[in-house]
């Protein structure tokens, strides 16, 4: 699971991250690593809204994709549980994070 501030701010609905004000924060240290693919998509989501509008937040765990409704590969599953960040690879691609991880 992610640690630190940036995961605490995921789980407020995203406010704090950096994302919402369009502003990067310096509590996520671990994330490139940890969520390597969705990395550059979350980056480019601290100064593009466009960008932003590929994020989608699930509060309640879920094994669907939260904006199409369809199951997640297995491998997403997984991610989501360890770190709380994966990607819809099977339907809109969009990277989920989940509130509860």
């Amino acid at each position: 699971r992610l640690d630190g501030p940036f995961h605490r701010s995921f789980a407020n609905s995203g406010e704090n991250c950096g994302l919402e004000a369009g502003t990067p924060s310096d509590g996520y240290p671990d994330l490139p690593e940890k969520a390597h693919e969705e990395w550059p998509l979350l980056e480019a989501a601290l100064t593009s809204p466009q960008a932003r509008r590929e994020i989608v937040f699930a509060s309640n765990w879920q094994e669907v994709c939260p904006s199409c409704y369809i199951r997640l590969p297995s491998v997403e599953i997984q991610k989501l549980r360890l770190c709380g960040v994966g990607t819809a690879k099977n339907c809109c691609c969009k990277i989920i994070i989940w509130h509860g991880a």
